[in-house]
This record gives C-alpha cells, structure tokens and sequence, in this order.
C-alpha cells in the first residue's frame, strides 16, 4: 500500500539535503573569496612596502647625489682660496672638507641648501645651477643602468621561460619536434638497444650470406649439382672457377687498397702532426674572447668614471665663471689679510711685554741694588712688580680689539693646552708648541667662516661668529 507519509518525508529530506548541500557550497565559495580578497591585501600591501623601500632608497640615494656634489661645488671655492694663501697641509685640509660636510649636514642636505637660498644672489644661483645639473646627470645616468639590468634580466627570464617550455613539451633538443617523435633523439638507452639490435641483425645476415656461399663453392669443386639437374654442368665447373678467380682479384685489389690506405694514413698523420702544432702567433677563438673580456671595463669603474666626468664639468662651469672668480679672490685676499694683522698686532704685543718686563726688571734691580732697602722690603718690592707686570700684559693681550682670526688661534690654543694627547703632538723637539701648525688649521677654520660670508650663503654677524666659536668672543 502506498505510504503518503513516508513519500513526504524523503522529499522533505532530499530538499533539505539539497539546502544543505547549497549553504555548503555557498560557504565555501565565500571563504574562498574571503581568501582570494585577503591574499590580494597582502599582496597589495606587500607591493606598496615594497614601493616605499624603493621610493626611500631612491630617496636616500638622490640626496647622497645632491650633497656630494654641494660639497664638491663648495670645496671647489673655499679650498682654491686657501691654496692661494698658503700650501695646505693634510691636516688642515682635512679640517677643511670635514667643516663643509657638517655644515650641508647641520642645514638639512643640499636640496634643502638649495631651497632656503635660491634667488638671493647671482653667485648662489651659478653654484646650485651647476650642482643641480651634476646631480641631474648621475641620477639619469644611474636610471638608465637600471633599466638596462632590467632588461637584460627580462630577456635572461624570457630564455629560461623557453626552455623550460620545451622541455615541458617533450622538445629538450630545441628542435622544435617532439622527441617521442623525433627519429634522431631519444633517450641514450633506447638509442643503444636500437643500435646493438640493427648491428646484431646485420651480423647474422652476413653470417648466413658466408655460409651459403661457402656450401655453394665447395659443391662446385665435388663435382656435385649446384642447380639441382641432377648433372654436373661445365657451367657449374666454369662458374667455379670464375668465382675463385675473382676471389683471387679481390684479394688483390684488397692488398692495393690496403697499400693505398696505409699510404694515404701515414699522409693524414703528417697532416695531423701538422696540425697539432700551433703557430704562436695565431690567436684561438678562445684567445680572441679572452682578450676581448680583458678589454672590457667593469660596471664599477664605468659608474667612477661617468662620476668623475659629472665633476669635472662642475670644476669646469665654476673655474670658468667670472664671478666665481671674483670670489675666490675676495675670499684668499680676506684670510692672507687677517693672517698677515693678526702677524702684525702679534709682533706690536711682544714688543709692548717685552717694554713691560724690561720696566719692571729695572724696578726690581733698582731696589736690590739700594744697600738702605731691607730684604722683607726687597722681597715686598719684588712682588708688586711682578704683579704690575702681570696686570699690563694682560691689559695688552685683552684690552684692545681683536680679529676673529685672532680669537680663533687663541681658542685653539686653549683646547691644544687644555688636552695633554694634543699638548703631546703639538709639541716640537725643543718642547715648544707648533705654531706654525696651529697657524694652519685656524687658517683653515677662518677660511670657511670667509667662504660663507663671501658669498652669503650665511649672514655672518656678531651672533653667527659667537656661535661658531662656542661664545669665546
């Protein structure tokens, strides 16, 4: 009998497993995009990483370009002037190239130069023209080598794509036909099984020919019947005796030959000795690549050289501008001016104590030589004199005005005195301190003050000089 109730409740399970089957489905096509939408971010994120690396490096390496440059432009100026003064030792210029990096340093990198002082004066805007186009030139440079490694790798990826490819297909010899199909390739085993079976069967062949033969001759000479007439035919006999006469033939010819062989090998071994003996002065394909690879110039010497080509035209646009010039000039006149006082007021200042100290020896010998003066006296005497003296020489070194220049010999001076390693180094074989040393390097440090101040890329003041020299003025 028919169960209604039973036929309701498999539908109502097949619908439901239907549903089921559905929200399955559905769920799992959904986490599957969750995935594919996640896996995009990452990838999205990764690539933006990545790009800012790439923009932060390309970044870093700009304003690498930028202040070597600012600094060569510079060093150009302010070492020209100071060579014009005097000769520079390797300290002093090494004062000199350390106070010209700091200096782009402390202000922010040479961009940052460039953007505070552009359009303040026509000397200012020479010198960032020609740092700019250097920098222009070697960043364009480095862009183009770039693109030319990307490209070559490209076409590196585009050769290993290919045959991974081929290989893919069943075409490792590049042949262009699969080699399941390919007559002339196969694997090494297949080709010598092939080979062993043809060279087997063609030995059997010819094994079967010899025999044959061998039956058919020595039939001939019994006197048997060789077509199967059942009689002994004089043509049988005479093809016999053909046949071992032109078996004595090719015996023959086969000793000429071989004679022939023998001759013609012993030519081709001369020709082989022949050859083997290379001529010295003929160069190998090999020869030939080996001397071109050594000619070629590695990628590093070629960056150094494209650099150096981008100096030499700023060296160039600089020493070749007439107000640039006119700057170096004004910059070595104004440092060998401020030496040459500083000399001067020195050499003023050691007459005025030596004045100083000769006054108060008289006074003192004065005194010793009065029989009357006691010796409390003559010691009471003493003392105020040398104190008389010490006061007017210090009224000479301090009182009246003195140069910058002057201030900073006087404060390196101090830090050499203050320092016992320096004290050390500075002293000569007598004991003395090296003053023509410290002569040179605070000429190096005024110099730079000069070279600011020349071509005001600074507003070099009372304030800006008291920093400077660390508020010792």
């Amino acid at each position: 009998m028919y169960n209604r109730d039973h036929s309701l409740k498999e539908t109502y399970e097949f619908y439901h497993e239907q549903e089921k089957a559905l929200a399955n489905k559905a769920d799992k096509e959904l986490k599957e995009r969750k995935c594919e939408v996640e896996e995009f971010y990452e990838k999205l994120n990764k690539y933006r990483k990545q790009r800012e690396l790439k923009d932060s490096e390309l970044g870093k390496f700009t304003e690498a370009v930028y202040d070597n440059h600012m600094q060569t432009a510079l060093e150009a100026i302010y070492i020209t002037a100071l060579q014009n003064v005097a000769p520079l030792t390797e300290e002093s210029e090494e004062i000199a190239k350390s106070l010209v990096e700091n200096y782009i340093k402390e202000h922010g990198g040479a961009r940052e130069i460039i953007s505070h002082n552009s359009n303040k004066t026509y000397l200012l805007d020479t010198i960032f023209e020609a740092v700019e186009k250097a920098a222009q030139k070697d960043i364009q440079a480095f862009f183009e080598a770039e693109k030319e490694d990307e490209k070559e790798k490209e076409e590196d990826d585009g050769v290993d794509d290919v045959d991974k490819e081929d290989i893919k297909l069943g075409d490792a010899d590049g042949d262009g036909v699969d080699d399941s199909q390919d007559s002339d390739f196969g694997t090494g085993d297949d080709n010598n099984k092939n080979e062993e079976a043809s060279d087997s069967k063609e030995d059997e062949d010819v094994e079967a020919d010899k025999k044959e033969e061998e039956k058919e001759n020595s039939s001939a000479e019994n006197g048997e019947d060789v077509d199967g007439d059942g009689d002994v035919d004089e043509d049988d006999k005479e093809s016999s005796d053909d046949d071992d006469e032109d078996e004595d033939d090719d015996e023959e010819s086969a000793d000429v030959e071989d004679l022939d062989s023998e001759e013609y090998d012993d030519g081709e071994d001369e020709d082989d000795d022949d050859e083997d003996v290379e001529d010295p002065d003929l160069d190998t394909p090999d020869t030939k690549d080996t001397v071109e690879d050594s000619e070629e110039v590695p990628e590093e010497d070629e960056e150094e050289e494209e650099l150096a080509d981008s100096k030499e035209e700023l060296f160039d646009k600089l020493e070749n501008d007439e107000e640039v010039s006119d700057a170096v000039d004004i910059i070595a006149k104004r440092i060998s001016d401020a030496e040459a006082k500083f000399i001067e007021k020195n050499a003023e200042d050691k007459k005025k104590i030596e004045n100083i100290v000769n006054k108060v020896q008289d006074r003192i010998d004065a005194v010793t030589q009065d029989e009357d003066t006691s010796e409390e006296e003559m010691e009471k005497e003493q003392e105020e004199a040398k104190l008389e003296a010490t006061r007017l020489i210090g009224e000479v070194r301090n009182d009246r005005f003195h140069t910058v220049y002057e201030f900073m010999v006087r404060d390196n001076m101090e830090y050499i005195m203050k320092n016992q390693a320096l004290t050390e180094s500075y002293k000569t074989e007598d004991g003395n301190i090296d003053m023509s040393r410290v002569m040179d390097n605070s000429r190096a440090m005024y110099g730079w003050l000069e070279t600011v101040n020349t071509i005001k890329l600074e507003n070099v003041n009372e304030d800006y000089i008291r920093k400077m020299l660390g508020g010792q003025i």
